[in-house]
């Protein structure tokens, strides 16, 4: 029988424990929250349902939500997704480079002369070995949509200068636009255009915490905090507790495993970075504002805006807020130094003013004041209010990825320990990606 020690208890590290018992190894997971779920959970206050933040579930190679784990086909539904992008006051439907015929001037004119190339037959742009993602940016998609969304937009998502990041590993997620798309958009049609997020799951009457609760509700783990690995002993100390192992997957961030691990790894924990997002969470007294009434999500490139996007959760599903009221999630990405830790807050009426609960309330200040002057919220309409940050958030696939990633995941892996998750192989993963991928490693090891 192996003897497996799986840290972290997010849907991935969840999906594991979940196939390891099913296999019959000795298992033990390692958790540092009193809870499992990770980010995937929520949030119960005041009558609103939160989830940590906007999390929807898309899938490509399963059928239907309930069979990840042990779920009721009843309980979720598949969404449409409806998407804007805020530019200069007025809503454009996303993705953006599709709808340029629906920009305000003089964006507009800076836009299509951007992407002439694209219409006069021209292939559409590949990014080159070694070229950075704002360069490509511009070279594929013209200095004008660059200027006016892309780059001001992923440089408050990923929070870094995009000149640092790999356009080459970040292809997938920014491929050239096609042409006869550009071309519908311009016209004033529905440009439409390839997006991996087009539809996707969300459960019926709950928050996206449904999820954990049909992969493993029950699993039980050591609550504790690892503080180091020892790959010649295949040891796990967590908490001074020694937890030996055959094998060990690992969903914890990588840099956070390397670092345990001590020695040559943990010199390499200080080449991966990532951004981190400061998420707000609002429970609102009436219906959303004008811009927000018919979306589930709104992209905010505006620089002089604090936050990059605002969804209404209570758009996805009714159920999420009381009856005549609206939830918001508000999210600001920041550096990933900055602490990560579960939601805090209460309910409050009125406006918050000095009132806030939690730490940050500067930047809460200016989200409220921000979502105001965007014409997204009357801050005197706020029933709850939460704070917490998700750190790390977003992986930079930056050009020191390629040469540290790889060959640490295999150097782990010769050592028998398996990472899997978004962020234990420091990757950027759906929720369906994470739990097979961790299923995967499990039915992978040796013996």
């Amino acid at each position: 029988m192996t003897k497996l020690v799986i840290l972290g208890g997010g849907v991935a590290g969840l999906s594991a424990w979940r196939r390891a018992r099913a296999a019959g190894h000795d298992v033990t997971l390692v958790e540092r929250c009193p809870r499992t779920g990770g980010l995937t959970r929520s949030i119960h206050v005041g009558g609103y349902t939160f989830d940590y933040t906007g999390h929807f579930l898309h899938l490509a190679a399963t059928a239907h939500p309930s069979l990840l784990g042990d779920g009721d086909p009843d309980h979720w539904k598949q969404v449409t997704r409806r998407a804007g992008c805020l530019v200069d006051g007025v809503v454009v439907p996303a993705p953006f480079q599709y709808h340029l015929g629906a920009l305000p001037e003089p964006v507009r004119a800076a836009c299509i002369d951007g992407v002439r190339h694209l219409l006069s037959g021209v292939a559409p742009a590949r990014p080159e070995r070694g070229e950075d993602l704002l360069s490509y940016f511009v070279r594929a998609f013209g200095p004008g949509v660059t200027a006016h969304f892309l780059k001001p937009y992923n440089e408050k998502l990923l929070a870094t200068d995009l000149t640092r990041l790999s356009a080459e590993r970040l292809n997938r997620f920014f491929p050239a636009p096609d042409p006869v798309a550009v071309a519908a958009g311009l016209a004033g049609g529905e440009g439409g255009g390839g997006t991996y997020n087009a539809t996707f799951w969300y459960p019926q009457g709950d928050g996206i915490g449904r999820l954990v609760d049909q992969l493993a509700p029950d699993a039980p783990h050591a609550h504790a905090t690892v503080t180091a690995v020892e790959p010649d002993r295949r040891v796990v100390i967590a908490d001074g507790r020694e937890l030996p192992y055959t094998h060990l997957i690992s969903t914890i961030p990588l840099p956070d495993l390397l670092t345990a691990c001590g020695g040559a790894r943990a010199a390499l924990a200080p080449r991966l970075s990532a951004s981190g997002v400061a998420a707000f969470q609002l429970g609102v007294g009436g219906p959303p504002a004008p811009l927000l009434r018919d979306l589930h999500w709104l992209y905010v490139a505006d620089p002089s805006l604090s936050f990059f996007r605002v969804g209404c959760y209570s758009n996805v599903s009714a159920a999420l807020a009381p009856p005549g009221c609206h939830s918001l999630y508000v999210e600001v990405g920041v550096p990933a130094e900055v602490t990560s830790g579960p939601p805090t807050g209460r309910p409050f009426a009125g406006r918050p003013g000095s009132q806030h609960p939690f730490e940050g309330a500067a930047l809460t200040d200016r989200v409220l004041a921000d979502l105001a002057r965007a014409g997204l919220l009357d801050p005197g309409r706020v029933e709850v209010l939460l704070r917490h940050v998700i750190a790390p958030a977003y992986v930079h696939f930056d050009f020191a990825w390629e040469q540290v990633v790889p060959a640490a995941l295999a150097d782990l892996a010769a050592c028998g320990i398996h990472c899997a998750g978004r962020y234990g192989r420091w990757d950027y993963v759906g929720m369906e990606d994470a739990i097979l991928g961790a299923a995967a490693a499990v039915d992978a090891l040796p013996g």
